[in-house]
């Protein structure tokens, strides 16, 4: 597979760093990750499952059980972020979206605010109870 211009090598600072989702450690150079372009090809099925609409938990869960890598929701919004985020129409949807839906008024923040510290209380009582 050709190496294209959007998964570029990348260079850690020492040994014990993470190694980026999608790619390997060069045994000869251990501070050197590499595309692992298998890995690669399914990342880029998902980001297009994204670029459609679909949901990142969605994706992340196909792109889990296809590519037998596990990766977080959060981590595959970053990636498709990193990769496509500046050239997609999606990008903007999801700022209007948000804008949109964003509280207008002090009265709406305060609801929202309360809204926030009832469920981190409740999430609070859950897990002192153990469940």
């Amino acid at each position: 597979m050709t190496k294209p211009n959007n998964w570029p090598d990348k260079k850690r600072p020492n040994k014990t760093s993470k190694i980026p989702y999608g790619y390997y450690v060069r045994e000869d150079d251990p501070l050197l990750a590499v595309p692992d372009w298998n890995l690669i090809g399914f990342i880029e099925k998902a980001m297009d499952f994204l670029d459609d609409g679909n949901s990142y938990r969605e994706a992340a869960r196909w792109l889990g059980e296809n590519s037998g890598h596990e990766v977080s929701h959060q981590g595959l919004a970053n990636i498709w972020k990193r990769q496509r985020g500046d050239k997609n129409p999606r990008v903007k949807q999801l700022a209007q979206r948000k804008r949109k839906n964003a509280p207008k008024t002090k009265e709406e923040r305060e609801l929202r605010d309360l809204k926030k510290r009832e469920a981190a209380t409740k999430r609070s009582l859950t897990v002192n109870k153990g469940g």
